[in-house]
């Protein structure tokens, strides 16, 4: 019987886990050189500096062969993204790889987690039904080409200019304003660490230094946004502002693109958002990918109608 070991992520497994979660993914979507595939992104490094004790690995003979990744945002546990190696499919691995996910979100307590997964793929949603989650509304990967004719200038700040008491003062109301979507929802630690690894910035929007809107965005290669691409990984406002403020939120967020040098932006977006979608599309946003998100007990948490907001759960 082949042995498998699974244990923590350590430093000398990244290059080795991001070659495995190329390779898985880009098999699995039949791009013509699977072994090349979202070779401009990085989701291993980033998601194992920012939480080293949640991300694991899957090795045999010395070999890593798969990983996976737990994600704390306050109170929402987020999985994935989770890779097994070509060669290992349909051996039980990715079971294996969720089972210390999982005791991750019991020790962090944790009152909803979820996860983007392939709508298509029976295999996947099999997987994590026997988790406890739930598939519910489709998740759009949205994108749309920036050009300095296109932007409409936006007055905005960034979290990385801030000295130490501003950017205290920014997270501070970045979770009030996420506790009032979602009750402990955070944010926090995802700016953070967005800074602290320069994968890009955090654009806000204020009035008179109080916090309307804000958005954390990765920015070019060896990010989660790849070549000539910017990100937002998370973004929302202050709810009771409206669609108003969030037009203001993205058009600081295209403008931001356009003053990085970057051609393309990347969005997801929860189809129970229903109004956020329309606005996407109505502003040229065109999908590219479509998955599913998948939900802990079946509960939509803060996918529902009226609600303004980005992300997509990778």
């Amino acid at each position: 019987m082949v042995q498998y070991e699974v244990r923590p992520m350590q430093t000398s497994d990244l290059p080795a886990a991001r070659k495995v979660l190329s390779l898985a993914f880009g098999t699995f979507l039949q791009v013509p050189e699977p072994d090349d595939f979202w070779s401009d992104l990085d989701y291993i490094g980033t998601r194992w500096r920012s939480s080293p004790e949640s991300a694991f690995v899957v090795v045999q003979n010395g070999e890593v062969i798969g990983s996976n990744f737990a994600t704390r945002w306050g109170s929402i546990g987020i999985v994935g993204p989770l890779s097994i190696h070509p060669k290992a499919w349909h051996q039980g691995l990715a079971k294996q790889l969720m089972i210390p996910v999982m005791s991750c979100f019991k020790r962090w307590k944790v009152t909803h987690s979820a996860l983007f997964t392939f709508a298509q793929s029976q295999m996947h949603t099999n997987l994590y039904q026997k988790f406890g989650f739930w598939p519910r509304y489709l998740t759009a990967i949205m994108q749309k080409e920036i050009s300095v004719d296109i932007v409409d200038k936006t007055e905005y700040e960034l979290f990385s200019k801030g000295n130490a008491t501003k950017q205290a003062s920014i997270l501070s109301q970045v979770n009030q304003m996420c506790d009032d979507i979602y009750s402990g929802l955070s944010l926090g630690h995802e700016i953070r660490m967005t800074d602290e690894q320069k994968l890009g910035d955090t654009v806000l929007i204020e009035t008179n230094g109080i916090l309307k809107g804000f958005a954390v965005m990765h920015c070019g290669k060896n990010t989660e946004a790849g070549e000539n691409k910017a990100y937002i990984k998370f973004a929302t406002i202050e709810q009771s502002l409206g669609q108003n403020c969030f037009k203001k939120l993205l058009n600081a967020c295209e403008s931001f693109t356009d003053q990085q040098s970057l051609a393309v932006l990347e969005v997801g977006a929860n189809f129970a958002r229903k109004e956020m979608i329309e606005l996407l599309q109505q502003r040229a946003y065109r999908t590219v990918i479509q998955g599913v998100a998948m939900q802990s007990d079946n509960d939509s948490a803060y996918n529902r109608a009226g609600i303004y907001l980005i992300d997509d759960w990778r």
